[in-house]
């Protein structure tokens, strides 16, 4: 705290443009009968990064100006024009109390600032200007002046970063990602979540891709059947076809790559440039090209096009010389025993490696230090395996499903859809390989999705559950000493009166002993007293403490008492009470064990979410023990309305005695409402991260389904002429090919709801096993739009294919062969 930044060090940094050094010390202010303790800061210049803005008069230019917050202007009751006194701050070792003095020295109020961070603490800004608050150690007994932060702007946060580092500055740089990130890992045991998932769900949206690309490449090879042939007639190997096929794939790629390296670059640029026009213009809002966001997506475009094109180039490479005059339609032999086989072990694998990691993590993550993140990685892995060979047994279940939704809709539908149906169903049939290959590619992306919805919706709720346990209410009032300091029934009543509180709840602390039933241990702690239906009125947590807690002490689990222990417990004589030693400087009493005539209690030991370190009894169980509870309260539980937490903070702040009955220090204020919306905050910007690249696999995977409709009517245009030249109409067609679109949605649909809602349900509950917050919830709404999505992606992604087929005149379609 003795450290002072100066003008000449922030002078020598050659990225800095600008800097405010935001020194301070502590003092009070006092004004007639109204006092409060103040955090003296240097006087920052107008328009200066970490400024306040000016809502009245002027700053403060001389030694003996002042510039009030406006929370401490109306606590103080003062305006511009007014006198106020610098009071000193001492502390008595007797009787443990803060106490004031006189320096003597007045300042003069010339401005008010807007409300800072610091007055939502009970500690409120007035500014100085830098020299006169170097002087203020003059006027106290103690020298206590240092630099609380500098504020500097620059064109090269980077540069200036790795400058600031060199001169020994900071040494941690926390962006808001990293603050996602932050929290997080406090609840998971994850680090990196943001560039964890984003890795993951870039090589599955790759995954996707590839399998899109296989049944393009499929599909140009059926159409190019005839032209293999007659280059194999005339000497081409087989070497060369599937050559030729690889290079084109890796040409393809190559464009592809470009322009999705290209595309992306844009899309960042256009978002960059919105964000430049938005309230968070502050980010670092420059474009940079750097190798790697070139190389990389350029290479992953061609190895992934590469790696889908050799199940292709291996079919072109056995299309026979006699295909120059024969038509050759795609291979439809079934997979063996022995890769049905392989599927299973590796589906049984999978899920045994993600279960043993997530039982490892769930028991041992709460003990467990550093970072989690190789367990949350070998569960994946596990999971990448149970979905390779879910998607390698799939041509098996892909047929049991198929025919069980062909055969309702063969029922339900009406007689003029009873032909489409069954000639759907038949198309279908006729080479189930090709059709599964692409139901596989919709499969990962609806599982994915699913997967995203149940698991956001499981972990939302279960970090909620922990947050509103730690954080359970918006504001707090504190007496800094519950032995001799209550607060007001008048200023309650007052506080609850404030614009924008929607409830509020009266707290009392006292201490206790609390021993186990086999006198194995004792410990002294504070703890606070509620009546639960007040408190339930305020509190975001439900069973923070109920009606059902009668004769229990609720803890958090940090005291590592388990649940439904028995306990002993006593009033402690050493903690602030009436009968406080410290109150009276007398001698410390051994509290270990019961005094002569103590009450001893026994209760039942509770654990669930809540505040840390809290213990907490009901105001029934309080009587019992032989705390009194009728006298006024020495906390406040606030709840308020929607994003106006800060607002009633400073409200309640200005609303608490200031005057010199209470003397200074004798409330704190904090909002924890401010974390509950953090951590949401921080939840959207990892499940956003995610989301998007999802959204992407979902895209590719529609476009697999219109490439495989397409590759159905292409090997089925002499067999549809046919069906066309003997009486099936346009309609009739279109429906069939709409009814087998709605088909392979339909059967990737039910098993990516299936197989994505059980994984992000499993896997979400082991992340935050051990938490006191464990919730599951299943977002049946999220589920029945990616039903909805479904029904009706499936029928759109035929409107292509069908307009191919009715392209051609039926006789043109015979006549082709």
């Amino acid at each position: 705290n003795s450290v002072l930044a100066t003008p000449a060090q922030l002078d020598s940094l050659e990225h800095a443009s600008e800097y405010y050094i935001r020194n301070r010390t502590t003092a009070g202010l006092q004004k007639g009968d109204w006092m409060s303790s103040v955090a003296l800061v240097s006087q920052p210049e107008s328009g200066v990064i970490g400024a306040s803005d000016l809502e009245e008069g002027r700053r403060a230019a001389s030694e003996y100006e002042i510039t009030l917050s406006r929370t401490l202007a109306d606590r103080l009751r003062v305006a511009p024009g007014d006198t106020v006194e610098l009071l000193g701050i001492g502390f008595d070792p007797e009787t443990f109390a803060t106490t004031t003095y006189s320096t003597s020295i007045f300042y003069e109020v010339v401005g008010i600032t807007g409300v800072t961070n610091e007055d939502l603490w009970g500690v409120f800004d007035a500014h100085l200007p830098a020299a006169s608050l170097e002087r203020v150690d003059a006027f106290l007994d103690e020298e206590n002046v240092w630099t609380e932060a500098v504020y500097v702007a620059t064109d090269d946060p980077e540069a200036l970063e790795d400058e600031l580092r060199a001169a020994g500055w900071v040494t941690e740089f926390h962006s808001a990602d990293q603050k996602a990130e932050a929290v997080f890992q406090q609840f998971t045991g994850m680090s990196n979540p943001i560039t964890t998932l984003s890795v993951l769900f870039s090589l599955i949206a790759l995954g996707v891709a590839g399998l899109v690309v296989g049944n393009t490449m499929q599909v140009l090879v059926s159409q190019r059947a005839t032209l293999i042939g007659m280059l194999r007639s005339v000497g081409a190997t087989r070497g060369q076809v599937r050559s030729a096929v690889l290079l084109e794939a890796a040409v393809i790629g190559t464009g592809g790559g470009l322009a999705g390296a290209a595309l992306g670059h844009i899309l960042v640029a256009l978002a960059l440039a919105v964000v430049e026009r938005t309230e968070w213009a502050t980010w670092d809002t420059n474009l940079r090209l750097e190798w790697p966001a070139l190389v990389v997506p350029v290479l992953s475009g061609i190895l992934v096009t590469i790696a889908a094109s050799f199940l292709p180039a291996r079919v072109a490479a056995s299309v026979r010389p006699l295909a120059a005059v024969r038509r050759v339609t795609s291979p439809r032999n079934a997979p063996s025993s022995s890769t049905y086989l392989l599927g299973f072990m590796l589906v049984v694998l999978g899920l045994a490696t993600a279960l043993v990691a997530l039982t490892v993590r769930a028991t041992l993550g709460v003990s467990m230090e550093g970072d989690l993140s190789p367990l949350i990685g070998l569960a994946a892995l596990g999971v990448g395996i149970f979905g390779i060979g879910l998607l390698t047994t799939s041509p098996a279940l892909f047929p049991w499903i198929g025919r069980a939704v062909g055969a309702v809709l063969q029922r339900i539908a009406p007689k003029p859809l009873q032909s489409p149906v069954r000639l759907a169903r038949t198309n279908l049939g006729a080479n189930t390989r090709r059709t599964v290959a692409t139901s596989n590619a919709l499969l990962v992306g609806v599982a994915l999705v699913t997967l995203l919805v149940t698991g956001t919706s499981t972990s939302r709720a279960s970090l909620g559950a922990v947050s509103a346990g730690l954080q359970p209410v918006d504001v707090v009032v504190n007496s800094s000493n519950p032995a001799k300091l209550t607060i007001p029934a008048d200023t309650v009543a007052e506080i609850a009166g404030i614009e924008g509180v929607e409830a509020i709840a009266p707290l009392w602390s006292a201490g206790l002993v609390l021993s186990s039933a086999n006198e194995l241990f004792s410990t002294s702690l504070e703890v606070l007293i509620a009546d639960p239906d007040s408190l339930g009125e305020v509190s975001y947590s439900a069973d923070l403490l109920t009606a059902a807690d009668e004769g229990a002490v609720v803890l958090d689990s940090s005291w590592g008492m388990g649940t439904e222990t028995s306990v002993n417990v006593w009033i402690d004589p050493n903690f602030y009470s009436p009968e406080s030693q410290w109150d009276t400087a007398g001698p410390f009493v051994d509290s270990s064990v019961p005094a002569e005539g103590a009450r001893v209690t026994s209760l039942e030991a509770v654990t669930r979410a809540a505040p840390l370190g809290t213990a907490m009894v009901t105001t029934s169980t309080a009587e019992r023990v032989g705390i009194d509870t009728s006298a006024e309260p020495t906390q406040l539980w606030i709840r308020t309305e929607e994003g106006r937490v800060n607002e009633v903070a400073r409200a309640v702040a200005i609303a608490l005695p200031a005057d010199e009955e209470y003397g200074l220090d004798s409330f704190y204020i904090s909002s924890p409402g401010e974390y509950r919306m953090k951590t949401d905050d921080a939840i959207s910007t990892v499940v956003t991260a995610a989301a998007g690249l999802l959204a992407i696999s979902i895209l590719i995977a529609l476009v697999g389904v219109v490439n495989t409709l397409a590759l159905s009517v292409f090997e089925r245009r002499r067999e549809i002429a046919l069906l066309r030249s003997v009486g099936l109409t346009r309609r009739q067609l279109r429906a069939s090919l709409a009814i087998e679109g709605l088909i392979i949605t339909t059967v990737a649909t039910i098993l990516g709801i299936v197989v994505g809602g059980a994984l992000g349900i499993g896997g979400s509950l082991a992340l935050f096993a051990g938490s006191a917050g464990t919730r599951l919830v299943i977002p049946w709404d999220a589920i029945a739009i990616i039903v909805c999505f479904a029904l009706v992606a499936g029928p759109l992604a035929s409107a292509l294919p069908a307009r191919q087929a009715l392209r051609a005149a039926p006789v043109q379609a015979l006549a082709e062969e």
